[in-house]
């Protein structure tokens, strides 16, 4: 065996190695800052399994060639939604509702700007995280948001802020306390029938102090109940490849970019300089909504785009008059 292909069959295995340990945290329950960061980059394992692959042509090695098919399918099956390539055009319908949500980034969002994408929206409910006094003051004022006449926020000088805005009363408004964070909870009555609504805004685990405060809010989020129709909106700080997240899925609940989210659908981080790699923001729905579509929006100012959702109530109560 000549060096150079020695080099490439030892560089080829231990990606090899290296992919089927990341995979395997996926699946595994991250308990460190760190740990949760690297299961939430796990798609791109794509760039080492690249490399495996042309290892294994160069090494010319047929034992590694199988292990990049078995790889390749391991991935393909753990990552690539079928509904991202060939589902997800838009649908519409009249009875359709919706939802639009953003972290609008505490003291970096632009009023003016957000106010524009919820116009452009022409979403039926708003939900907001870290807004702040000043930031909603202006959103208050301006004339192009006047049809929301249901208004309830609570904003903070900190990132805890909330504020849900719906065209459709809103009722039974609460705020729930969970890992020491507020989630905004209410009922929205619309035309199609009332659901439950949740603006969400977990705990950033960046730290290791703030895991256990992500880890326990979802286990809460987890114990909301999904037996009638609901909707969760914001900022999870979580993505798909984490399992805590995807146990609250099990509980009753659909990421709408799951059925009809187009590509990747990355909303952090935002800027030139930065690639927007993952997905923390989402819309998840009990069964009793279909998801007709899923666009991200722009970060008008923020480090996350925007997510607007449009659903439908199942068995929809009769169109308004």
């Amino acid at each position: 065996m000549s060096e150079r292909r020695g080099l490439w069959l030892l560089l080829g295995w231990l990606l090899t190695a290296g992919i089927a340990a990341g995979l395997y945290l996926r699946w595994s329950i991250p308990s460190s800052s760190l740990m949760i960061a690297l299961v939430s980059l796990a798609p791109l394992l794509v760039v080492p399994l690249v490399l495996v692959v042309v290892s294994a042509w160069r090494a010319w090695s047929r034992p590694l060639g199988l292990a990049a098919v078995a790889l390749i399918i391991a991935y393909v099956a753990t990552f690539v939604s079928v509904d991202a390539v060939v589902g997800c055009g838009p649908e519409t319908a009249e009875d359709a509702i919706v939802v639009f949500t953003h972290n609008v980034w505490l003291h970096g969002g632009e009023p003016a700007a957000v106010a524009g994408s919820i116009a452009a929206s022409d979403a039926d409910v708003v939900v907001l995280q870290e807004v702040w006094p000043a930031f909603m003051a202006e959103l208050d004022g301006d004339p192009s948001l006047s049809g929301y006449r249901y208004r309830t926020a609570e904003p903070a000088e900190d990132t805890t802020g909330l504020a849900v805005w719906s065209r459709f009363p809103v009722a039974d408004a609460t705020i729930d306390r969970l890992g020491g964070v507020p989630m905004l909870r209410s009922r929205i009555d619309s035309p199609y029938g009332s659901f439950g609504l949740d603006a969400i805004h977990l705990t950033a685990p960046v730290a290791g102090e703030n895991v256990a405060s992500w880890q326990a809010q979802l286990d809460g989020l987890a114990g909301y109940d999904a037996t009638g129709p609901g909707i969760m909106a914001g900022d999870f700080n979580a993505t798909m490849d984490h399992s805590q997240f995807r146990h609250l899925l099990d509980q009753g609940w659909t990421d709408v970019h799951e059925p009809k989210g187009c590509g990747y659908d990355a909303t952090w981080p935002t800027g030139r300089r930065t690639p927007t790699l993952l997905r923390l923001d989402h819309v998840l729905v009990t069964d009793h909504f279909e998801v007709l579509a899923v666009e991200i929006g722009s970060s008008d100012g923020s480090d996350h785009r925007s997510v607007t959702a449009t659903l439908r109530l199942r068995n929809s109560a009769a169109a308004p008059n």
